[in-house]
């Protein structure tokens, strides 16, 4: 894919995960990518950080639309949103510091997830003491993610 766009390595990441990711996590990230990759496609040449903190709030309205789930129903959107909107508040500082901002936010995100009550997915199902204990998968997931991804690009941000 050497002449490949952001959207198209996005989508090509997107078909990646849909075979080889199973279970319901899987499913969310398609939905994510897929969402950023069709907001960045009309994008010419590299999205700035405002554009990707609009991608990354396309990728919630869609995952929100389609399993239903908001902010604070301890999901990964519990470390997204706040991601994307410190990524939108950030933008003027520079991609470094937007996206370490969002790195932070999605990090303290998913560290709240641990005082929520579950409504969606697989935890609503456990007892609350027993989500008590540890913050939600999916946003811890999403929130490391985020991170790998900000440290592999520090050095093409600054």
């Amino acid at each position: 894919m050497p002449d490949a766009s952001i959207a198209d390595a996005l989508t090509f990441l997107s078909r990646q995960l849909e075979h080889g990711c199973r279970g319901a996590i899987g499913g969310i990230y398609v939905l994510g990518l897929e969402a950023v990759a069709g907001s960045l496609r009309e994008c010419p040449g590299e999205p700035s950080v405002a554009q990707w903190a609009e991608a990354a709030l396309a990728a919630a309205r869609c995952i929100a639309r389609e399993g239903g789930a908001n902010v604070g129903d301890r999901t990964l959107l519990d470390a997204l949103v706040p991601a994307a909107d410190a990524l939108q508040e950030n933008a003027s500082q520079g991609a470094a510091k937007a996206f370490k901002a969002a790195v932070a936010a999605a990090k303290q995100g998913a560290k709240d997830t641990q005082r929520m009550v579950a409504k969606k997915g697989r935890a609503r199902h456990s007892p609350r003491w027993k989500q008590s204990q540890n913050a939600d998968p999916g946003a811890v997931g999403f929130a490391k993610w985020l991170e790998a991804v900000e440290k592999a690009l520090r050095p093409q941000l600054s």
